[in-house]
């Protein structure tokens, strides 16, 4: 049999099936056995032993077998609770902690598992008596799982235990001792892991002790006399601990009953026997504690037990408080001094462990004396900002942690020599450096609190040293305009706050990364956007005059993404000292007049179409109230100040630069840019249906535009 074996130390098996048991396979008489197919899923599987008893810390390692010998399902194992024991891989098993745990081994579907009990409980003893043969009866609590138990007596605590009787029963009676001192009991439980052989591999339990010792009767008197009242001689706290009573014996006196006081009744202890006993140590104490105690004789004779009278005052005795042990604390590890601006430095330092705060000193020079500033209070902080400096002074901090011992403040170590720093204005925030023009920079920075003004400074290589160029003066004043720069060089800039201090500058810090900016020459608007063209009668000479100032009004106008261009805003109210002339206009229906700046509405309908093939937003156009002949119908732009306009918005990612012009009959309008890029593929069409054309504009199929003209 093909078996994964895990060696066992201990016997005992569970054997698993599809069915619950192992089945015979079944021949004809007479025929030859059929070959039987090795099956590849696992139909058995078998776990040894099945159930463990171990100590705590032991290491074994489990058998599983799995049937057939052609399974291949992995072997899996796991434990119901790790704490208590654990399994490996492989089946190896560690005992962890007392209690008790479910190990599984699993292929594929089939299940084994083996029950581990790591140590065994201890019993609980529920008597100790005295019979009347003045033997002592012990009795206990069963133990689940145990084989037995041992009982163990001694004559005191220092004493060791002796093992004086073996029995699966859970109480004896010790028939062989007569002490006059008490005698202790304990009992354990013990588990036999070896052929039911006591030896190293049996488990045992604790030791169940009982409460109180067990003291033998003194002898019985044919006649009890009450014995006198015992002479307390002191109470007094031992070095080694405890408190211990003393009394002068009494005279036919069978023993002693010690008491002590419990608020205002007293309470009995402990009982000694003999006659000449006189003292008795008692070890259940806290220290700082004062107790009060007190002694009774007590005699026994006719079956009876006389007790004699209580000094009802007692003796007394406090238990001293251990010296405290000298507390040291060591000095915090020093961090640095930070300006946080010009008017506060920030103290570091490292944490103290068990410190409850830290005091802060403070001094101008390494000459004086330290001074105290501040408490702060938590062990976990580790920082102070000291906002009473004065700018560009040099102060130095040093820090002593304290903490709280035996109800006083204990101080502990510092660094003498301390870590030092100035308040210096804040270091600027730049936002930025911009070229306003081929040979001028613009610098910017954020405000610093308490600056008197700045220092610029700069440099045309990174990798250069900054060199100082100007100031500014005024804290509110955070920009500078460097001129006479060269186009096409890299300039670097930084700054630095400065404040006035009876009559010094004090300079803060600068951001030594600055930032910088290359003043260039305006790029060049070469390349044609978009493009449209319309003709125009060069003997209206008005008219022609009209065309060419709306056009060099307009031409070289810049408009950026996302801006809108408007007509009569850029052109403005016609007039003659702008160099309009009277040309005709249309006044609605078939009507016409003569009006200053007669016929511009050719310029805006040709910046119309422009637009159109740019594919920008079209934000405002009208048709005229009659039609045109210099562009297609529904294609026109009407325009008149204050009433009608034509506007477009810049929808692409580039400046737009608007170029118009008139020449030899032809007025052309054109949108530049300084990127060579072309506008998406545009269609245009107009319909006309009852009086209406309707312009539509779509690129690759989907309309963007829509507008409709009457005319």
């Amino acid at each position: 049999m093909k078996t994964k074996i895990l060696s066992a130390l201990l016997a005992g098996s569970i054997l698993l099936g599809g069915t619950g048991e192992l089945m015979p396979s079944a021949l004809a008489t007479g025929a030859e056995p059929a070959v039987q197919q090795t099956a590849d899923y696992a139909q058995t599987i078998a776990i040894q032993p099945n159930e463990l008893w171990l100590g705590i810390g032991e290491t074994i390692q489990l058998t599983a077998s799995v049937l057939p010998d052609s399974a291949e399902e992995q072997l899996i194992w796991s434990s119901s609770d790790s704490a208590v024991c654990a399994v490996g891989t492989d089946g190896t098993v560690t005992a962890q902690t007392a209690g008790t745990a479910v190990l599984t081994a699993q292929a594929g579907s089939l299940t084994a598992s083996c029950t581990v009990h790591v140590g065994i409980a201890a019993p609980v003893v529920s008597g100790i008596t005295v019979d009347s043969t003045q033997h002592a009866v012990l009795s206990w609590t069963a133990v689940k799982g145990a084989d037995g138990y041992r009982v163990s007596r001694r004559a005191s605590d220092a004493d060791p235990w002796q093992d004086v009787q073996t029995l699966t029963r859970t109480s004896w009676t010790d028939t062989s001792m007569t002490a006059q001192t008490g005698w202790q009991y304990a009992v354990r439980a013990y588990k036999l892991r070896n052929s039911q052989t006591d030896d190293a591999q049996t488990l045992w339990s604790g030791y169940a002790r009982a409460d109180v010792p067990v003291y033998e009767q003194a002898p019985v008197l044919k006649t009890a006399v009450k014995p006198a009242k015992p002479y307390l001689i002191s109470a007094a706290a031992l070095a080694s601990g405890g408190v211990q009573i003393k009394w002068n014996p009494v005279s036919g006196a069978s023993g002693y009953r010690v008491y002590r006081k419990n608020g205002s009744s007293w309470k009995q202890i402990h009982i000694v026997n003999g006659a000449s006993a006189s003292s008795y140590t008692d070890s259940n104490v806290t220290p700082g504690t004062t107790y009060t105690y007190s002694v009774r004789a007590f005699s026994r004779g006719g079956g009876k037990l006389l007790l004699s009278d209580m000094n009802t005052t007692g003796v007394s005795a406090t238990v001293p408080k251990p010296s405290p042990a000298p507390v040291s604390i060591p000095a915090p590890k020093l961090g640095q001094v930070t300006s946080g601006g010009y008017d506060r430095l920030t103290v570091t330092w490292n944490t103290v462990s068990q410190a409850e705060g830290y005091l802060i000193y403070r001094r101008t020079s390494a000459a004086e004396k330290w001074n105290h500033i501040a408490t702060v209070t938590g062990g976990s902080k580790t920082s102070y900002t000291d906002t009473s400096v004065i700018c560009g002074k040099t102060y130095y901090y040093t820090i002593r942690p304290y903490r709280t011992a035996d109800g006083a403040k204990v101080y502990g170590s510092y660094n003498d020599r301390g870590i030092s720093g100035k308040a210096l204005p804040a270091t600027p925030v730049l936002k930025g450096a911009s070229a306003v023009s081929p040979t001028s920079v613009r610098v910017t920075w954020k405000e610093v609190a308490g600056a008197s003004g700045y220092y610029i400074y700069r440099k045309t290589k990174a990798s250069d040293s900054w060199v100082y160029l100007h100031y500014v003066s005024g804290g509110s004043k955070t920009y500078f305009l460097n001129t006479g720069l060269t186009s096409g060089t890299r300039y670097y800039y930084t700054v630095a706050a400065f404040r006035n201090v009876s009559g010094s500058a004090v300079v803060g810090g600068r951001n030594n990364t600055g930032v910088s900016a290359t003043p260039l020459a305006p790029a060049a608007y070469s390349n044609v956007y978009a493009s449209y063209s319309t003709k125009y009668n060069p003997g209206q000479t008005n008219r022609t005059t009209n065309l060419n100032v709306a056009c060099k009004t307009i031409n070289g106008t810049v408009v950026k993404p996302g801006e809108t261009f408007s007509f009569n805003k850029k052109l403005g109210k016609r007039t003659p000292d702008k160099g309009y002339k009277p040309a005709t206009i249309f006044t609605g229906g078939s009507g016409t007049a003569q009006e200053l700046g007669g016929g511009i509405c050719q310029v805006a309908s040709t910046m119309f179409n422009t637009a159109l093939l740019s594919n920008v937003g079209i934000a405002e156009r009208h048709p005229h109230s009659q039609r045109v002949a210099y562009c297609p119908l529904g294609r026109d732009a009407g325009i008149y100040y204050g009433v009608k306009d034509f506007k477009f918005k810049n929808t692409t990612s580039y400046n737009i630069k608007i170029k118009a012009w008139i020449s030899d009959g032809t007025l052309t309008v054109q949108f530049l840019t300084t990127e060579q890029v072309k506008p998406p593929a545009v269609k245009l069409t107009v319909t006309y249906n009852s009086g209406t054309y309707t312009l539509k504009r779509s690129v690759n199929g989907v309309v963007n535009y829509t507008t409709k003209s009457r005319y």
